[in-house]
């Protein structure tokens, strides 16, 4: 993929738009796929975590950010994070290395994913794969970025390595969606959480048979619409409350022991 040209005027006007700045929801990502010209491996994802579109630029770095996304001890994760300019262009001249550069332009470095962990803790990620860090270029670069976050007291890390199955891009995807559902109005007399919350005890209930079948009980006892309680189901999967058990994407006609209170067995 090429970048469009960078110019000091296209910096400005990235700065007045707020790029890089903000959190969860507000945060706008310093790049995103419409800031290259040709077309490639991007990805735009509904972010679990955040509760935005996401912006990826490879099959890999999509894979690191599923691999953290909707984690209970993950609180936001910030795609394409600015690095400030002022300061990577001290850090190159330190290291004597040639600062990133477009037609000689200084660019705003960025590191590919920033994830503020519960407790204080945060990591900032570089994704590349092993090809990439065999090019000396690519090397001198991060050596820039993990001085910058040195320098902050903020863990820095490589990632070379990371695939998930399709099964788990799918349920990902699914659990992100389904944190927004409380957004939508009920087809019942209760909102979506307190379905949830009473299909939570319906599951814990259930010693056999398959979900759907649980599913359409708690329908019937509860005298909900079609369809409530499996909705309820993947409420408490993006809620964090229940987990899946051996599989990778929830089954609606599998055992209802697919699933698992987040502290142990339904």
């Amino acid at each position: 993929m090429a970048r469009r040209r960078t110019t000091e005027k296209s910096i400005a006007r990235m700065l007045k738009q707020g790029r890089g700045r903000g959190h969860g929801k507000d945060y706008k990502p310093w790049l995103t796929v419409t800031s290259f010209s040709s077309s490639g491996r991007v990805h735009r994802r509904l972010g679990q975590t955040t509760g935005r579109v996401q912006h990826l630029f490879s099959d890999m770095e999509e894979d690191v950010f599923l691999k953290f996304d909707g984690r209970p001890d993950v609180l936001d994760i910030r795609e394409q994070f600015p690095l400030h300019r002022a300061e990577t262009m001290v850090i190159a001249d330190q290291l004597g290395i040639a600062h990133p550069a477009d037609h000689g332009v200084d660019v705003v470095m960025t590191s590919d994913l920033l994830v503020d962990l519960a407790g204080g803790r945060g990591v900032a990620l570089a994704v590349k794969s092993a090809s990439e860090l065999r090019r000396r270029r690519v090397i001198e670069k991060l050596a820039i970025e993990r001085e910058y976050w040195r320098r902050r007291g903020i863990a820095w890390k490589v990632v070379t390595g990371c695939s998930v199955s399709r099964a788990e891009r799918i349920g990902a995807q699914e659990r992100a969606q389904w944190a927004q559902v409380a957004r939508l109005k009920s087809p019942n007399a209760v909102d979506w959480d307190e379905c949830a919350d009473a299909m939570l005890v319906e599951l814990a209930d259930a010693a056999s048979g398959t979900l759907v079948e649980t599913c359409q009980a708690a329908e019937r006892l509860h005298g909900w619409a079609p369809g409530t309680g499996m909705s309820a189901v993947r409420r408490l999967l993006a809620r964090g409350l229940v987990v899946l058990d051996g599989v990778s994407r929830l089954t609606p006609f599998g055992a209802v022991t697919q699933l698992r209170l987040a502290g142990g067995a339904v």
